[in-house]
């Protein structure tokens, strides 16, 4: 009897051991997948967990977006774009549901799982400055793979507006290209952190070889030959011909319009802009005739404009023009002088600084059409450019384009003053039979990114 006991106290020992052992050991646990590629598809961020066929061991995978635990194999945390993911699993030894258990008591395993790219996109090299030509950051032989609807999105830093269109540029400088891989039904978030960036510069071509040569060369030989020979023939002949035949030929002076008794102002004031908005003036005239021609008046000697060293672009409409200070004379601006050039208006504060309001002609004459021709048909988030005289660049978003009576400032104020910094460009628009201008348009900018 006593023996009988014995072995019947060791065989529920090791069965209990056996338990034991058997439900700590005989399973297989999750694991991390490795080496995924994108393919465009979700992929599942680890293998099941296996029990073996013991119903007392239980395991749960977290949902990564949800945060609830689930049993299900098919609810294996996946991901789909590339990337570093963290994946969690626990096991529960019985039938508790980890979603009634306190987060803090849950023993969850951490899984880290990476999605490699196919290929990420490129920077272009080497990029070198020309003149009113858009050149694209990102190399067109590497821009990235992205499969089954899905997409690469480009911001150029610090901007906050992703796009799938490639970025471009048009000036020196170096510019931060931030992308993101994401589908095509759904835009990024301006917060989202991107997938990666690079810098690209664009530099001018390097002309240290060329004038080293010729003003050597040239300035040496045909200043002691040609200007001791020609200029006493050319300059004596032609001068007394030409000046007694064109002046009468030069249509007769027409004083400015609408400017009365004038007196000179600077072109601008060091400020915010505000004085734009007093109600003093009315908004300029900006345009010629279309349907006959109208002789220019002669610019009076005191309303000279001031260079500012600056331009202004706005690519969309194939405007690249020099901006120029303009006078207030009266109770408008003297424009007329304009030509194909730009002009910032008196009482206005510099670009960046303030209220800016830069007008253009919309018709040169009969057959040309001026800078600000097209201005109508800008739209929201249009680009325009400015160039200061330290070599920076200012780009500005389009964010209004409204057409206004003449007279009508409160309603460019009420516009203008919701944005800080705005700038303001303003032409005319609507010919009458006489040649004047029924309205003016005026598209409002804000500033989107400085740089030197």
């Amino acid at each position: 009897m006593k023996k009988c006991v014995i072995l019947l106290t060791a065989l529920l020992c090791f069965v209990i051991f056996f338990q034991a052992a058997f439900a700590q050991d005989d399973y297989t646990a999750p694991q991390a997948v490795e080496d995924l590629v994108y393919n465009g598809t979700l992929q599942f961020l680890l293998t099941p967990g296996d029990n073996h066929g013991h119903s007392s061991l239980h395991f749960y995978y977290k949902n990564p977006f949800t945060g609830e635990w689930s049993e299900d194999p098919e609810n294996i945390p996946g991901g789909r774009y590339p990337g570093e993911y963290t994946a969690y699993w626990t096991l529960i030894n019985g039938d508790q549901d980890p979603n009634t258990i306190p987060e803090e008591e849950i023993r969850a395993t951490e899984v880290t799982v990476s999605i490699a790219a196919l290929d990420q996109p490129m920077p272009r090299q080497g990029l070198v400055y020309k003149q009113n030509d858009w050149q694209n950051l990102v190399d067109p032989e590497n821009p990235g793979t992205a499969l089954n609807g899905d997409a690469y999105y480009f911001r150029i830093a610090p901007e906050t507006e992703w796009s799938t269109a490639i970025p471009s540029a048009i000036d020196t400088g170096t510019y931060t290209v931030e992308y993101i891989l994401w589908s095509m039904e759904n835009t990024p978030e301006a917060d989202w952190t991107p997938d990666g960036s690079f810098d690209v510069t664009i530099t001018y071509e390097d002309s240290t070889e060329e004038p080293t040569d010729e003003p050597t060369e040239e300035p040496t030989e045909d200043p002691t030959e040609e200007p001791t020979e020609e200029p006493t023939e050319e300059p004596i002949e032609e001068p007394t011909e030409e000046p007694t035949e064109e002046p009468p030929a030069e249509p007769e002076p027409v004083n400015p319009p609408d400017m009365g008794q004038y007196s000179r102002i600077p072109f601008y004031f060091i400020g915010d802009g505000t004085d734009l908005f007093s109600g003093e003036m009315s908004l300029p005239a900006t345009g010629f005739p279309t349907r006959f021609n109208k002789p220019l008046s002669i610019q009076p000697t005191d309303i000279t404009y001031e260079s500012l060293g600056m331009r202004i672009q706005i690519p969309v409409i194939n405007v690249d023009v020099e901006l120029t200070g303009v006078p207030a004379v009266g109770s408008t601006w003297a424009v007329e002088w304009l030509s194909n050039r730009a002009g910032l208006l008196g009482k206005s504060a510099m670009p960046g600084n303030g209220y800016a309001m830069i007008a253009a002609h919309n018709h040169l004459n009969m057959e040309e059409m001026g800078p600000f021709g097209l201005l109508f048909s800008l739209e929201n988030n249009d680009r325009i450019f400015v160039n200061t005289p330290d070599g920076g660049l200012q780009i500005y978003s389009v964010y209004a384009n409204e057409l206004l009576e003449p007279d009508d400032v409160q309603q460019m104020a009420s516009i203008a003053q919701t944005v800080e910094n705005s700038l303001i460009l303003v032409t005319c628009e609507n010919e009458m039979v006489d040649g004047g201008y029924m309205n003016r348009r005026a598209v409002f900018a804000k500033p989107v990114n400085f740089t030197k």
